[in-house]
């Protein structure tokens, strides 16, 4: 029994001061949210899938394999808090290739800080540099991290 479009009410998105018809499809599944907005509701109520769809479809576009389990996903989320301290500064979150010439896989990537991360895509270890200099707060003075007072008095 099929309706004509006539007879097939549309619906208005629940988003608050939005006007745009909500989609046939999202109406049968329940979903009464315009295309825009139901990106927005996935971003809230799961930040964490809603961050690996969008890095899913970056590397698609970049044509990189993206091979991350979901459950090393959420070990790297969840442990580390990267969905909640990500970002593109030097004192944020971002996740690494290990080997740029591979894809994004679970033995290939890893969390570390913009900083150590825009060193290493200028070609400069941090690691090298902090055994030159053997001091062990020579990194960790760079990082916004609660640390213990080394001065003496």
């Amino acid at each position: 029994m099929s309706k004509y479009k006539s007879e097939i009410k549309q619906k208005t998105c629940q988003w608050k001061n939005c006007t745009e018809q909500v989609l046939q499809c999202n109406i049968a599944k329940g979903i009464y949210y315009c295309s825009r907005h139901k990106r927005e509701r996935l971003k809230q109520l799961k930040p964490v899938l809603f961050i690996r769809i969008r890095m899913k479809d970056r590397n698609y576009k970049r044509k990189l394999s993206f091979n991350i389990s979901r459950r090393h996903w959420y070990y790297l989320n969840y442990f580390t808090l990267y969905w909640i301290h990500k970002g593109r500064k030097s004192h944020q979150l971002q996740i690494d290739r290990i080997d740029n010439s591979k894809g994004y896989a679970d033995e290939n990537v890893q969390v570390v800080d913009g900083l150590y991360n825009k060193q290493k895509g200028k070609g400069k270890d941090l690691w090298e540099q902090y055994r030159l200099n053997k001091n062990p707060y020579s990194l960790i003075q760079r990082l916004p991290l609660n640390r213990p007072n080394t001065k003496t008095k």
